[in-house]
């Protein structure tokens, strides 16, 4: 997971707009995208509580929320418009165990011709070859 730091990812401190990778025991489970990350991954801390407590396995999904355990949130800043492309990208590439295919094409652009910067694509393929 160090790679990803190296790349911009970083840990949250603060609100902000952008990508977060989920990982549990170097494994990453999810790939999301918030206008308020911090935020957001309070939501998710909330239900792994619910697994912690046993109401919840790990891995359920009640069609609003998924509940997981995760020990470790990446968090890459990005402008709010390009939300959409780059977290369908991570997910295509990375095939993250929790996140629910999305298939090439979003909001009429097709995935895989979208290009990340060179270095974070083959950091993210390198990631993937691991998982």
């Amino acid at each position: 997971m160090q790679r990803l730091q190296e790349l911009g990812f970083q840990n949250i401190t603060k609100h902000g707009c952008g990508i977060y990778i989920l990982v549990y025991n170097s494994k990453i489970l999810y790939v999301g995208q918030s206008m308020d990350c911090f935020t957001r991954l309070s939501e998710h801390k909330a239900a792994m509580s619910q697994v912690r407590k046993g109401n919840k396995r790990h891995g359920d999904y009640d069609g609003r929320r998924r509940y997981m355990l995760f020990n470790e949130v990446y968090f890459l800043p990005c402008e709010a418009e390009e939300l959409n492309v780059m977290e369908r990208k991570c997910i295509m590439m990375l095939r993250p165990k929790f996140n629910i295919a999305v298939g090439n094409g979003y909001c009429g652009q097709d995935i895989r011709s979208v290009k990340l910067p060179v270095e974070l694509e083959e950091s993210i393929l390198e990631l993937a070859g691991k998982q």
